[in-house]
């Protein structure tokens, strides 16, 4: 499946990176919340509250990119600012880069292994 990374705002750095993920390699994780309350009887009560969108991070590994799209992306994990989406499938998120790792590939390509930190479900507001 392919996904991109794309900037809300016109940059001089480039304002795309997309690549396609192999599924076995996407790790999307939350920081669930989670109570446990222990009752007189000791009985104890779990509730899981779901995840904030705004806690999740998303890590991908084993994408293959050009030397250019890699400095692209790099380029927008130095920005180090709120205003990139991330594009998976019918989900967009808005993210930070927090990290993104490339290693020498067959060819002029790069093997990256990329960090995201969630900041929020991102919705249009024209179609809401």
């Amino acid at each position: 499946m392919f996904a991109s990374i794309t900037s809300i705002e016109e940059r001089s750095a480039g304002n795309i990176v997309s690549f396609e993920i192999d599924e076995s390699n996407y790790f999307p994780q939350a920081n669930r919340p989670i109570s446990r309350y222990n009752t007189l009887s000791g009985t104890v009560l779990v509730t899981d509250w779901g995840h904030y969108e705004g806690r999740r991070n998303i890590f991908m590994r084993d994408i293959i990119l050009t030397r250019a799209v890699y400095d692209i992306l790099i380029a927008m994990k130095e920005d180090n600012t709120y205003n990139f989406l991330f594009n998976y499938i019918n989900e967009t998120y808005k993210v930070v880069v927090r990290s993104a790792q490339g290693s020498q590939a067959p060819g002029n390509k790069l093997r990256t292994s990329i960090s995201l930190a969630v900041i929020e479900k991102y919705s249009d507001m024209e179609t809401a």
